[in-house]
């Protein structure tokens, strides 16, 4: 589920859930909804996102790759 990568990604990147939201521009309740689930960010959003977690889109997503 791509929740688990939003909140895995952040904790990797040593943010606090109000630090990321700050980073992001959007209220920490929102970015809450994204990690549990409950509501799902637009792609300038998952973009922003793994810029500020230094991650990729595809981690953030769950999204493996087979070799």
């Amino acid at each position: 589920m791509a929740s688990e990568g939003f909140k895995r990604c952040r904790q990797r990147a040593s943010m606090s859930l109000r630090e990321a939201a700050e980073e992001l521009e959007v209220p920490p309740c929102t970015l809450a909804r994204f990690e549990e689930g409950r509501e799902e960010p637009d792609a300038l959003v998952v973009r922003q996102m793994a810029l500020a977690y230094s991650c990729t889109c595809d981690e953030l997503l769950g999204i493996e790759r087979e070799e």
